[in-house]
């Protein structure tokens, strides 16, 4: 698996997730994996796969399900994933999606966008 192994390397806090997440998507799921760059701002490792027809591109990031995620991490997540250089010359941008990796290699994804709101934004005053 050649494919992940220096992204591994890289970040091997998150070598699990990452090759975990890679696995499924690519043989589990059979899905048309291109990439796995690094959010830059963030330094997460995530896992491209091919839009299709009618279909954005997904990035799908890699995360433990014991790990802390706090609503700025999401926006951070959100913003790094569409300035992906490929993605972001895309007109269609792509959708993301949370990988959440338990620690029995059960996999849960969970899409995540910019329409999400924080506990505290529409609360009246």
């Amino acid at each position: 698996y050649h494919e992940v192994a220096s992204v591994c390397t890289l970040h091997p806090s998150r070598a699990r997730a990452l090759f975990q997440v890679y696995l499924d998507l690519k043989y589990g799921q059979r899905l048309n994996v291109t990439d796995t760059p690094v959010l830059r701002d963030i330094e997460f490792p995530v896992v491209l796969v091919a839009g299709s027809n009618d279909l954005k591109p997904q990035a799908f990031v890699p995360v433990y399900a014991d790990e802390k995620l706090n609503m700025s991490k999401l926006s951070t997540i959100l913003k790094s994933a569409n300035d992906i250089p490929h993605i972001r010359s895309a007109s269609s941008g792509v959708s993301v999606h949370l990988a959440i990796v338990e620690s029995d290699s059960t996999i849960a994804y969970y899409k995540i966008g910019s329409d999400v709101v924080s506990p505290s934004e529409g609360v009246a005053k």
